[in-house]
């Protein structure tokens, strides 16, 4: 007997839901529903219209859960197709290309490889999120892992960065 995992009633992605985390996936490669909600819609009492909106995400199939944290947070990512659509949706032009997290798994053992999402990286969507939901910048104004010549030659990369849109 197959038991259905989504429930009949669950909602289908708009327009504007579907491009608001397509758009925001692009830009911090993984993030949690609870980030994405917090990315997307603060204005919104819990993220489950954004599970909703994800699973219709992953219907079509634009996005993927990359890997489960032990404290059961699903890490979503873009697929090839959603990264594609993802490009198309992006204004304004000129943001930043996050890396296409493919699905790479071990030759001896079969077990998925490349999952790793660190407490850091974490962190740093998190941090976007809330200065979001405060009101600093807008989702599009931020940008990851942005690199600054030093006058020695290094480059210094800033984990997070707000630019105006």
């Amino acid at each position: 007997m197959n038991v259905a995992r989504r429930p009949k009633h669950r909602r289908t992605s708009t327009g504007p839901r579907r491009r608001e985390l397509l758009q925001a996936l692009w830009i911090f490669q993984r993030a949690t529903p609870y980030q994405l909600w917090k990315l997307t819609r603060p204005d919104n009492k819990h993220d489950r219209l954004t599970r909703d909106n994800l699973l219709d995400l992953e219907d079509h199939p634009l996005v993927r859960i990359e890997s489960v944290q032990e404290d059961k947070r699903q890490v979503w990512v873009l697929t090839k197709r959603g990264r594609g659509e993802a490009r198309q949706l992006l204004e304004p032009k000129g943001i930043r290309v996050s890396v296409l997290r493919k699905q790479e798994y071990a030759p001896d053992t079969g077990e998925l490889l490349g999952t790793g999402y660190d407490d850091h990286a974490a962190a740093v969507t998190l941090t976007a999120a809330e200065l979001h939901r405060a009101g600093i910048g807008h989702r599009l104004g931020f940008q990851t892992e942005i690199g600054h010549r030093l006058r020695t030659g290094y480059v210094q990369r800033a984990d997070l960065v707000v630019r105006e849109p």
